[in-house]
């Protein structure tokens, strides 16, 4: 902006109160104690809701021993305050209304004894909701020239935290009752692409939360974030609970301990066995299980038997998990319990450094049409490689393969 080039006098004097002080913008450090002032003036315009005050307290305050502000500086803070106020301020000289411009600045801060302040009640509690708001998205507090870019920026910051959510958050209907339905029209409005600031502080939000009590909406607003934070943690609890219950533990119990104590129950030839991708996988995780943290431990399973994270979960996704880990445990203690004879074999591989891979299967794994039309595909390939290569060459491209397969 031209503002920070120029160098006429209001220029000037506007970086050398708003800039330099780092009240606006990010290129110096914020001015604590212009910080406490604004912050002062702030607390004059809440005590002037709905009542009048003269304006002489505001300045005994800020001119006295504990801040000992210069004069000539205060018309220019409570200028910016009064453009923010919501609502209508008055200046009254007794019981007169005053135009606010310049020229009353200049004389409420010439004779502040003489002048009092009113902020409309309505005004105020717009105020202490947009305050409300910039506390619960964690807002550092920034001096703005227009009421529309408050908004803005509050609205910004609401919209940055709801595409910041995991993916679950963003699509569960796990929620109760009438929150539920305060959840989706919630997410429907901070996921549109163009948002009025004005319309949705004042009027959208408020209808979602079903009251026009700004203060009511705002306590009503952070019980809503609140639940939507921590509905993924929920879920995760949830799937702790699954994941112990299933192996055996009590919910007190770390799942850690309870995992690694039933792998290490499975006999070496299961650990070895051939099973299906998850049930492999699962296996392979527990077999470098270090961690203690069962959050991240159902994360990881999850990621391993259903190859999909928590946090992008649907509803029905926990269902999933619990069916396809009980799956898994069953398979893998009754491929345990079988005999050898009944069609169980070993593979048995060697490189030529002498290390050995030996893995068990079971031989009625071809029963599924998947499977048959793989078998037709290798028979074709080798069939189609006839003349080109050597019976050993093809064995060493089969083991090769199965070898990638098995480790």
């Amino acid at each position: 902006s031209d503002v920070y080039k120029r160098q006429a006098p209001e220029c000037m004097v506007y970086r050398a109160t708003f800039i330099r002080t780092g009240i606006i913008g990010n290129q110096f450090e914020t001015d604590k104690g212009c910080s406490r002032i604004l912050a002062e003036i702030g607390n004059f315009f809440e005590k002037c809701s709905g009542e009048r005050h003269r304006f002489s307290e505001l300045y005994e305050l800020l001119q006295g021993k504990d801040y000992g502000v210069r004069k000539g500086i205060l018309p220019l803070f409570i200028a910016q305050r009064l453009n923010l106020t919501e609502g209508t301020p008055v200046i009254y000289l007794k019981n007169k209304e005053l135009e606010i411009n310049k020229e009353t600045l200049n004389r409420v801060n010439d004779f502040p004894e003489e002048y009092d302040l009113y902020v409309e009640t309505e005004g105020a509690k717009k105020e202490q909701y947009l305050k409300k708001l910039e506390m619960i998205w964690k807002i550092k507090e920034q001096v703005h020239f227009k009421k529309s870019l408050r908004w803005a920026k509050v609205i910004e910051e609401m919209q940055k935290w709801y595409r910041s959510l995991p993916q679950y958050t963003m699509t569960t209907k796990n929620f109760e009752g009438e929150q539920l339905h305060q959840v989706l029209s919630f997410r429907n409005l901070l996921k549109r692409a163009e948002i009025n600031p004005r319309e949705a502080l004042f009027e959208r939000i408020p209808s979602i939360m079903e009251t026009e009590d700004l203060e009511q909406t705002a306590e009503n607003v952070k019980q809503l974030k609140d639940e939507m934070d921590q509905v993924l943690l929920k879920l995760q609890k949830k799937a702790v609970l699954i994941a112990k219950r299933i192996y055996g533990a009590q919910e007190s119990e770390s799942l850690k301990a309870c995992l690694v104590s039933w792998y290490q129950q499975q006999r070496q030839e299961i650990k070895d066995y051939i099973l299906g991708t998850s049930a492999m996988n699962f296996l392979g995780y527990l077999e470098n299980l270090s961690t203690n943290d069962e959050i991240e431990i159902v994360s990881q399973i999850s990621k391993k038997i259903l190859d999909i994270y928590i946090e992008d979960w649907k509803d029905e996704t926990l269902e999933q998990f619990q069916k396809e880990l009980q799956d898994i445990k069953e398979k893998i203690e009754g491929a345990g319990e079988a005999p050898e004879e009944e069609g169980a074999k070993t593979i048995i591989l060697k490189d030529g450094k002498g290390k050995q891979i030996q893995k068990n299967f079971r031989a009625d794994m071809m029963e599924d049409s998947t499977s048959s039309y793989l078998k037709n595909m290798i028979d074709e390939a080798l069939e189609e490689f006839e003349g080109t290569l050597e019976t050993n060459q093809k064995v060493a491209v089969l083991v090769d393969v199965l070898e990638n397969l098995l480790q």
